[in-house]
């Protein structure tokens, strides 16, 4: 352990310096955050001069435990006050310049320009015969949604939203859903990629939209039953600033009525932070509901769309396992369920007698994670993780294997669709170095064929290389890293090279293709991806090693990986940039707080920096379940600002160039977590830049132009372009 590191933790009381904040410890141990005002702080780079804007801060104090914690850019949090305004226009201002001045800006654009003019086809799902895809060109600005009588024909058009709403900062969120019978589609829009959304509804024939229109929704699916589809939305959702969401409900809505005329189907007003979802199999005839509450639990209901029949059903209740309809196959409901196997089983319910607790085990747990689980032709389509690549098996009703689907090399698969009616299986491929491809493959048959790929224009994939390492965690767990580069690549030590991971939320950071990251790879990078605990990778024992109080595992486990990098002469401390969205935003924060030492550049978008108070903005009580919160226990509030990026910013230490990305429409992680730590990172005195650069009218699922991003490391990283 560094003595930046040692001196970082041993510290509990923030104390008054003249331009940013200094951690010292209290005799008493007693927590303390003095207010400060931030002066002008001038930063030289290049042919940039940075001068941070002013912004006076007034005391904020809280109260935890009994301990004041004062939090002195409060005033950011509300995105609408003259101060806000201010300060975000002359941080554009300051961020527009020194992009201007940026070094290969217009050579990488230009580069990741020739990558469009291949055409791109995202997996299809097949509706009544009829084969819908997203599909995108060097025609169109943005993806647009297509039908094909067959997957090799030509795409016809039929959703582009640019044509239709004439405004670049509508896009669609979330998937398009078509009607069973193929006449209608149903598509939610969002501005920027907010997460309030309005859905639309088109005639296929005609691609006309019709008049129905259900504004204001968020975290829902669109799930179609004869002539309407279920939805979810909020009762408070005429309240579009950081407050808390309440009261998520389900609805139908029956094409050609009024939104107001739309049927409540289920809501729980005793349980006012829990979200539902929708599904709908097979072919319409029964309805499943999800209900999460904020620990991440799940109830599961289950009704039978028979008209004459108005009875919810409850499948499964609250317990700390996982479940998850996979299908219906002979009257029997599939869950994929962690219950007592930690790399999940299979089991059946019999639909006429929906008791859990009578449940038999069709797939018994294996060594492998089972990640999903899909039907073709009676058959079961089984996807396992095997150190974060892809295994699909193929299996008979009873779970006993059939054959293997084959693949080209170690990646992963991003999609499946099948239908237990047919014979034929949709699904994606990717690696780091093999472009996307999509393939179809008969159940019946065992034959496999390529239906479209996405190979760019003068990327010849066989001059690079992927290896999957394990290094050691702190407690000597073993986690898996990929490493991608040229071959033929020189271990000397002086790489330039990007770690990117996430490490929470039981996601599972798999191998795939990434265009944004050739121009680097072909000057000499190398990209990095660790596994770390908090994902998916290995089921929940893995996701739960990297919450609550096991959180700092996953900034170990980073670190670790970071140090493993250099032990090995792939580079140094200044030649490495790191890189996270959201969740992957709190680990870039965390880690250039807790080890500055060990990193060049950072790059944290749409991150959680405050970890006082996420949860009460927005959705952000549902991350509960992965972080805790201040006001759970004293040891819990303890824990959490001993790694809360913002609180952990000392004055003098020479911390990373810094590329803060928010956007100011993110209704999720909400920007003013990105403005705070702006804010105490400008004020510092760090001599890298630490830039602010907010996306105008963006959401959190908005991403800033690669040529920036990749400007802004390589340029801190001294490559040559």
């Amino acid at each position: 352990m560094t003595f930046i590191r040692k001196f970082i933790l041993s510290k509990r009381v923030f104390t008054q310096t003249p331009v940013g904040v200094h951690l010292k410890k209290a005799n008493n141990m007693k927590f303390k955050i003095v207010p400060f005002i931030l002066f002008l702080i001038v930063v030289s780079c290049k042919n940039v001069k940075l001068t941070y804007p002013k912004i006076n801060c007034q005391k904020t104090e809280d109260i935890y435990f009994g301990v004041p914690v004062s939090d002195p850019y409060r005033i950011l949090e509300n995105d609408t006050s003259k101060i806000t305004s201010d300060w975000l226009k002359a941080q554009k201002e300051l961020s527009e310049n020194y992009f201007n001045e940026l070094d290969y800006r217009i050579e990488i654009r230009s580069r990741l320009d020739q990558f469009s003019k291949q055409p791109t086809y995202w997996l299809p799902q097949k509706k009544a015969g009829k084969y819908f895809y997203y599909y995108q060109d060097s025609t169109f600005k943005k993806r647009v949604y297509c039908l094909s009588e067959k997957p090799s024909s030509s795409p016809k058009v039929i959703v582009n939203t640019l044509e239709l709403f004439e405004d670049e900062n509508i896009r669609i969120a979330g998937g398009i859903r078509v009607s069973e019978d193929a006449k209608l589609l149903a598509f939610m829009t969002s501005q920027g990629g907010e997460d309030w959304n309005t859905i639309h509804v088109m005639n296929i024939t005609t691609k006309e939209l019709l008049a129905d229109k259900i504004r204001n929704v968020k975290y829902s699916d669109i799930s179609w039953s004869v002539d309407g589809f279920y939805y979810c939305c909020y009762d408070n959702y005429k309240s579009r600033g950081n407050e808390q969401l309440l009261y998520h409900k389900v609805y139908y809505h029956t094409i050609g009525e009024k939104q107001s005329q739309d049927k409540l189907i289920f809501e729980n007003p005793k349980e006012p932070y829990n979200t539902f979802l929708t599904q709908i199999m097979p072919e319409g005839k029964y309805l499943f509901i999800y209900e999460e509450d904020i620990n991440g639990n799940k109830r599961i209901y289950f009704k039978d769309l028979n008209p004459a029949d108005n009875k919810i059903n409850r499948l499964v209740d609250f317990d700390e396992f996982n479940y998850s309809i996979s299908g219906i196959l002979e009257d029997k409901i599939l869950i994929r369920t962690n219950k007592h196997a930690p790399n999940n089983k299979l089991i059946a319910v019999d639909i006429n007698n929906a008791d859990k607790t009578n449940s038999t085990t069709i797939i018994e747990e294996k060594d492998n994670l089972l990640r999903s689980v899909s039907l073709a032709g009676g058959k079961i389509i089984a996807l396992y993780m095997v150190d974060a690549c892809a295994d699909i098996l193929v299996m008979d009703k009873k779970g006993s294997e059939i054959s293997r689907i084959p693949l080209p090399t170690k990646g992963w698969s991003d999609g499946i669709y099948s239908n237990n009616n047919e014979n034929e299986v949709l699904f994606s491929f990717s690696s780091y170095t093999y472009p996307y491809v999509n393939y179809k493959y008969d159940v019946s048959t065992n034959g496999i064929e390529i239906l479209n790929f996405d190979s760019p224009d003068s990327f010849n994939p066989e001059q690079f290389v992927t290896m999957q390492v394990f290094y050691p965690g702190k407690d000597s767990t073993l986690i898996p890293m990929f490493i991608t580069h040229r071959k033929g690549i020189t271990l000397n030590g002086n790489n330039p090279v990007y770690i990117c991971a996430y490490g929470g939320f039981n996601i599972s950071q798999t191998p795939q293709f990434k265009k944004g990251v050739i121009p680097f790879l072909e000057r000499g990078g190398i990209y990095i991806v660790p596994n770390l605990r908090g994902g998916g990778e290995y089921g929940e024992k893995w996701h739960k090693a990297g919450t609550k109080m096991n959180k700092q595992n996953v900034f170990d486990d980073f670190i670790g990986a970071t140090e493993w990098l250099i032990t090995n002469k792939y580079t140094n401390p200044n030649k490495i940039a790191i890189g996270g969205r959201s969740n992957g935003g709190l680990l870039v924060g965390a880690v250039i707080t807790q080890r500055p030492d060990l990193y060049k550049v950072a790059v944290p978008v749409a991150g959680v920096f405050d970890m006082l108070r996420y949860h009460k903005f927005t959705i952000g009580m549902s991350w509960k379940g992965d972080y805790g919160t201040s006001d759970d226990s004293k040891e819990m509030f303890e824990y959490l600002l001993d790694y809360s990026p913002y609180h952990n910013i000392i004055s003098g230490v020479k911390y990373p160039a810094t590329l803060i990305v928010s956007g100011n429409y993110d209704d999720r992680v909400i920007p003013a977590h990105s403005y705070k730590f702006a804010a105490a990172l400008q004020a510092s005195s760090t001599k890298e830049p630490v830039i602010l650069y907010i996306m105008d009218k963006k959401g959190h699922e908005a991403y800033m132009p690669e040529y920036d991003k990749w400007a802004f490391i390589m340029k801190h990283l001294e490559m040559k372009y």
